[in-house]
């Protein structure tokens, strides 16, 4: 008993690492090794605060784009056309170029490409189907809500789901959208 307490073996190791240890140091260690080992967990744990805060913060920027705003950065972030994304919609051209503007303002894209990049880390959909549109974006906003409720970054009272009558109706896209 008192030889396992001293002593690591390969379970031991194997469940140190399953349990998120970063480095396993056997005996006898040099001090310079567990510092290295405590500045890689540290260096570790600062990237992982970075992220999780980045991808909080852009969770809220898109908290704060209109109904009308998703709507036009889901159907371009798919690739559909100003144009086509109006038709869809009811809107004009110039309407949709107008919500476009203030998407990217809102969520700080600089680019399209930023733009498609941003929905990619929210967890839009990279296209609709032709008959599953409603459905995915349906499954969209239920998989958003769950994990930002995981991530203790929004409490139930605050998610507001969409009213069915307010959601996109995109079940009849055409070919190629």
């Amino acid at each position: 008993m008192e030889k396992a307490l001293r002593h690591a073996d390969i379970p031991m190791a194997v469940k140190a690492m399953k349990a998120g240890a970063v480095e396993f140091l056997t005996k006898p260690f040099r001090e310079q090794e567990l510092l290295d080992a405590v500045r890689i967990a540290l260096d570790g744990d600062r990237r992982r605060r970075y992220r999780e805060q980045s991808e909080h913060d852009l969770h809220s920027r898109f908290d704060s784009l209109s109904h009308r705003e998703r709507e036009v950065m889901l159907l371009v972030t798919v690739g559909m056309m100003n144009k086509q994304v109006g038709a869809k919609l009811g809107i004009g051209e110039v309407t949709v170029k107008v919500h476009r503007h203030k998407v990217m303002h809102k969520l700080g894209a600089q680019s399209f490409a930023e733009l498609v990049r941003m929905a990619d880390r929210l967890g839009l959909p990279q296209k609709l189907e032709k008959n599953g549109g409603m459905k995915q974006l349906d499954n969209y906003q239920n998989t958003a809500m769950r994990q930002l409720r995981r991530s203790n970054t929004l409490s139930t009272s605050q998610w507001a789901p969409i009213k069915k009558s307010e959601r996109l109706d995109v079940r009849a896209l055409g070919p190629g959208t």
